[in-house]
């Protein structure tokens, strides 16, 4: 498998990250320094709501969607049977939310009830194609019109809240919900029109794919309900035993932190999807050298951002961040987690692409019940502090456990994945000798 095949999709996955992080890391850090606590802890606890609800149903429904997409001879019925799978979720997501949201409130001690009444329901209903579009740009390997719509998304969204700032301040989260959910229906009519030839017009079911599909979407759906409970539950266990401004500084951690986040997400966007196709190939050879090399190759970018992390949580917090100076010695044991991210997103599209999200749902399973319990003991005995051991164990226990599934279905080495540093060499020399002859 020859790296320049990867150059294109390498560069629009590194364009849609850098714009990711440049909202993620630097226009966020200014929304922390800006709100007051409370506000940005409500926020960050809304927020945090919304991404678990949309990461549930795109796992249930798209899930299948791309792994049945090279697969499946009428597009049409793979389309409608995802559309309904997700909004059927959605459905029943809000069908728990919406009676109960002056309970919920009051346990995570958020002081307007109304946020999570008005906001968590405007923000699916605002977001609904464009999640859907970008699953099928996924599907499709159209990584350009994906850049384009997070750009879309993320610059109205900038504009739209440094709008507000200006004319009347920030102090509400509100302030910055009603921003965000404008910012998805605008980019939600751009996906549409992006997916325009991809997206096929018309509705109809077909129940036996259907079933076809839930069967592989449940395992995908009780891997990412594991995942939100080891990535989220620190946040809603703050909440209960301590309050939103304890959840703001666990937020703020967490958003310097964001890189490895982005990391995941640019490799599962392109590791999945090929590893799916390689698998429906039969070219087992590519499959394992593209392993290989993921590995490798993510491990070096992701030391690098480790240190960096190291080097820069005083700056961070001493001066933009001022108000939560007790973060950069937290962020310096976060950043520790960069060890286990690029076994972990490999691993689980491998799990995947192979046709055994089982694997990866009893991995998550098994990480998901040790993560609550160390949240549980750790946050009642050392607070934020334990938060933050109770993620670097949950994930050492997942890399782990992944890797020894792929160990097991590939028989991948990890001399093999020494030797991948190799590959990078021979592709510049090889660049080099070929521009030498042109010219």
């Amino acid at each position: 498998m020859l790296l320049s095949k990867h150059i294109d999709k390498g560069f629009w996955t590194l364009a849609t990250n850098a714009v990711k992080a440049l909202y993620g890391l630097l226009f966020t850090l200014w929304l922390i320094a800006v709100l007051p606590e409370q506000a940005w802890g409500t926020f960050y606890l809304v927020q945090v709501t919304f991404l678990i609800i949309i990461q549930l149903g795109l796992a249930l429904a798209m899930q299948p969607f791309i792994k049945f997409y090279y697969e499946a001879a009428d597009r049409l019925r793979l389309q409608s049977n995802a559309i309904l799978i997700y909004a059927g979720f959605l459905a029943g997501a809000l069908l728990l939310i919406v009676p109960f949201h002056r309970t919920i409130s009051a346990f995570l001690h958020i002081d307007n009830p109304h946020t999570l009444l008005y906001f968590v329901p405007l923000l699916l209903f605002a977001s609904f194609f464009k999640l859907l579009t970008n699953e099928i740009f996924r599907a499709t390997h159209q990584l350009k019109a994906y850049f384009f719509s997070e750009t879309l998304y993320f610059g109205c969204n900038v504009v739209l809240i440094l709008a507000f700032h200006f004319q009347r301040g920030l102090s509400r989260p509100e302030d910055v919900l009603l921003p965000m959910s404008v910012s998805f229906f605008v980019s939600s009519l751009y996906g549409l029109w992006l997916a325009r030839r991809n997206v096929v017009w018309g509705f109809a079911l077909d129940f036996g794919l259907l079933k076809r599909m839930l069967h592989f979407g449940k395992y995908a759906f009780g891997a990412f309900t594991t995942s939100s409970i080891f990535q989220h539950a620190d946040t809603y266990i703050l909440g209960i035993y301590l309050n939103p401004a304890a959840v703001g500084l666990l937020g703020a951690v967490k958003v310097c932190g964001h890189g490895f986040q982005l990391y995941k997400q640019a490799m599962g966007l392109v590791a999945f999807p090929a590893f799916s196709r390689l698998n429906a190939e039969k070219r087992m050879a590519d499959f394992r050298a593209f392993y290989e090399k993921g590995i490798y190759y993510s491990n070096v970018v992701l030391l690098a951002m480790m240190v960096g992390l190291i080097a820069l949580a005083g700056v961070i917090f001493e001066l933009v961040l001022q108000k939560y100076q007790q973060g950069a010695p937290l962020l310096r044991y976060f950043a520790l987690t960069g060890l286990f991210v690029s076994w972990h997103v490999f691993g689980e599209s491998v799990l995947y692409a192979l046709g055994k999200p089982n694997l990866s749902f009893y991995t998550r399973i098994i990480a998901g019940i040790i993560n609550v319990g160390l949240n549980i003991v750790l946050i009642q005995h050392f607070q934020i502090w334990g938060a933050v051991s109770a993620s670097l164990l949950t994930f050492l226990a997942l890399a782990g456990i992944t890797t020894y599934y792929v160990h097991r279905e590939i028989g991948f080495s990890f001399n093999g994945i020494l030797q991948r540093r190799h590959d990078l060499y021979h592709f510049l020399q090889k660049n080099w000798k070929k521009k030498s002859a042109e010219s």
